[in-house]
């Protein structure tokens, strides 16, 4: 008879109230697409997850994302992560990876208490996390890529383009927010994402592929509008544009002319390592200082 290899890598278990995940050795190559795909799994019908490294020692760096992008997911749905039977020095690498002490527990037993004790926030906050987070799963889920968040910035006042060459861009309405949200990246590495989710060699951005972009936006907005849809709040947005050059258009909000100059814009880049960088941007009115932007986007 013979055994998969895959079994000797990891277990997955669908318990009743959680997923039970046994990593048995270091994910290699030859069982990362079926380990992603049980991850994309747990993203499509969340519930909590445990993590068990009792036979584990270390995680490599793209394990390492992956469970950091699965942990952001499942905080969009009230659910959490935590990791059992860790050794002092993965502890410690885990602590800082995920900006947490309380993601690893002593015990099995600990885990499950922790993971009872929920409340959700429904916020301008959440609502942040959502895009941001709905930008890594969507480029997860559709391409089996992980993409890791850098270090987010603010756009300088006299800079009036996009980060990236081809760009789509959608209006919110939320609450007490109102404000543009922005997918850019340069062609190559629009033209590499392509290549992936379709699995054939796709050579320039032309007409029939330039709203490839405008799709991925409204992935990211469908599952934030999701999020929302059983809450007590309103979720808006307009049907996103698509451009292709760098310079920022003029937009018309409330029958007026917006103007990029009295708005505060947040690039949040994130790495797609060879494939190059593709950009969040996010534009606030200027009545919100830096410091609650800060506040909401950063903590």
């Amino acid at each position: 008879m013979a055994i998969s290899l895959l079994e000797y890598a990891y277990t997955f278990k669908d318990k009743k109230n959680f997923y039970l995940i046994q990593i048995l050795e270091t994910i290699s190559d030859i069982h990362r697409n079926s380990f992603f795909q049980e991850v994309i799994k747990i993203m499509l019908t969340p519930k909590d997850v445990v993590i068990d490294l009792f036979f584990s020692t270390t995680l490599d760096e793209t394990t390492l994302l992956t469970f950091k992008i699965l942990a952001q997911q499942l905080s969009m749905t009230n659910n959490r992560l935590r990791f059992i039977n860790v050794n002092e020095p993965l502890k410690e690498t885990l602590g800082i990876y995920f900006r947490s002490e309380k993601i690893c527990c002593e015990s099995f037993l600990t885990a499950l208490e922790t993971l009872s004790n929920k409340k959700f926030n429904l916020s301008d906050f959440t609502l942040i996390k959502s895009l941001v987070y709905g930008t890594i799963r969507t480029f997860f889920v559709q391409s089996f890529l992980p993409a890791k968040r850098e270090e987010s910035y603010f756009k300088k006042i006299d800079k009036d383009e996009f980060e990236g060459e081809i760009s789509a861009i959608t209006k919110i309405d939320y609450g007490r927010f109102t404000y543009f949200f922005s997918l850019s990246c340069m062609n190559k590495t629009l033209l590499k994402v392509l290549e992936n989710l379709f699995q054939e060699k796709v050579t320039e951005i032309d007409e029939k592929n330039k709203d490839s972009i405008a799709e991925l936006l409204n992935i990211i907005l469908g599952q934030t509008r999701n999020l929302f849809r059983t809450k007590s709040s309103t979720f808006k947005h307009s049907i996103p544009s698509v451009f292709t050059e760098k310079k920022r258009p003029e937009l018309i909000q409330d029958d007026e002319i917006y103007s990029w100059k009295n708005s505060t814009i947040l690039i949040v880049p994130f790495s797609l390592d060879e494939l190059g960088k593709f950009f969040v941007e996010l534009s606030f009115d200027k009545r919100y200082r830096r410091e609650q932007i800060e506040e909401l986007v950063f903590k």
